[in-house]
């Protein structure tokens, strides 16, 4: 069955029959660019996928929906290139992606350092040494500096001030190599020491962007995991932290 080729494809398992894990991966590549060229039957379909330097899936999936000339598809990939020099395979995979005449390849560069500067100081409401440090460290990433300032402000380092975001007194503010130490960071401090909530969030992860509640719930009595709640309510309020220090 289609969602057995499916589920195994996400999580294989070991199973009888001689069918060897390189066989059931190919099914399962084969069996979503079908899924794909029939949802595109109906209504074109956006395929957005995030990091592809993490996956091959990924890259193979693309590379089988090209290869079946399905129209109505549309894939957008993003990829690290700092990340992607140290994946050889992935980014073998992507080159040769790249090499197709279906594929066009977009470069997008980092923000110019006086714009970079003037987002800092609009998140942190100030200017001064602080704003240049965030800067300097971020250089030319908005996403990073966002998550690294909502970081400080979620664990309380940096406290409203009539001038604006500062550091709290005695805080000596951390500056990370990147915004994957500074996720790492935010989500160790929303699970601390439960590994059971890590876990589950884990398996939310894997989920997708959008979760049916009762579906996860049960995927979690399946894992014998405990449903993550206060985890999930404090990565909600995280998030809308994050879009009000943007604002």
């Amino acid at each position: 069955a289609t969602w057995e080729v499916l589920a195994d494809f996400v999580a294989p398992t070991a199973r009888e029959g001689g069918v060897t894990a390189a066989a059931r991966h190919r099914a399962g590549i084969a069996t979503c660019a079908r899924l794909l060229a029939r949802f595109a039957e109906e209504r074109p379909v956006l395929v957005w996928m995030d990091d592809v330097q993490w996956s091959t899936d990924a890259l193979e999936l693309v590379d089988a929906v090209i290869d079946a000339g399905s129209p109505g598809v549309l894939f957008v990939l993003t990829a690290q290139e700092e990340a992607l020099a140290e994946r050889a395979q992935e980014f073998a995979k992507l080159a040769s992606l790249l090499g197709r005449t279906e594929v066009t390849e977009l470069e997008v560069g980092m923000l110019p350092a006086p714009d970079h500067r003037a987002l800092v100081e609009d998140l942190l409401g100030t200017t001064g040494t602080l704003a240049q440090r965030v800067a300097e460290r971020t250089a030319g990433h908005p996403l990073f500096a966002a998550q690294l300032i909502g970081d400080w402000v979620e664990r309380g380092i940096l406290v409203a001030t009539p001038e604006g975001l500062s550091l709290r007194e005695g805080e000596m503010a951390e500056l990370p190599d990147d915004l994957h130490v500074v996720w790492a960071r935010r989500l160790g401090h929303i699970t601390a020491d439960d590994e059971g909530a890590r876990a589950a969030l884990e398996l939310l992860a894997i989920a997708g962007r959008r979760v049916d509640a009762g579906l996860y719930a049960s995927a979690c009595d399946n894992a014998a995991l405990v449903y993550p709640a206060r985890a999930i309510e404090q990565l909600l309020a995280s998030e809308s932290e994050d879009l009000r220090v943007a604002t």
